[in-house]
């Protein structure tokens, strides 16, 4: 499996950092330098996520479909919402294994 690292980064600001009433986006730095702008559903999981931040985790690939890492301390999944579209771009928990990820594609 490819490894690389990601600087996960949320700057309180319209350019970098957007609540909206269903949608949460935050801005990933790449090692490589690109930036990649992924969703999560706002909810209590996804703000605490944010407050880790900034933070740099490493990514595997996973089935060529997600990017996944682990959280540097456990989040509470209570209240969150269960399954959801699986859409490029959008991150997501995994709760079986408490680990996040986001999807690189669209998965049929």
């Amino acid at each position: 499996m490819k490894k690389f690292l990601v600087f996960l980064m949320a700057f309180i600001s319209f350019l970098d950092f957007a609540w909206s009433a269903e949608v949460m986006k935050i801005k990933l730095t790449l090692d490589s330098g690109k930036e990649v702008v992924v969703q999560m559903s706002d909810n209590s999981a996804a703000r605490q996520f944010v407050q880790m931040l900034p933070a740099e985790f490493e990514f595997i690939d996973f089935a060529g479909e997600e990017k996944i890492s682990e959280f540097s301390k456990p989040i509470s999944l209570k209240d969150a919402p269960r399954g959801m579209i699986a859409t490029a771009g959008k991150m997501f928990i995994y709760a079986p294994w408490g680990n996040f990820g986001f999807f690189i594609k669209r998965i049929a």
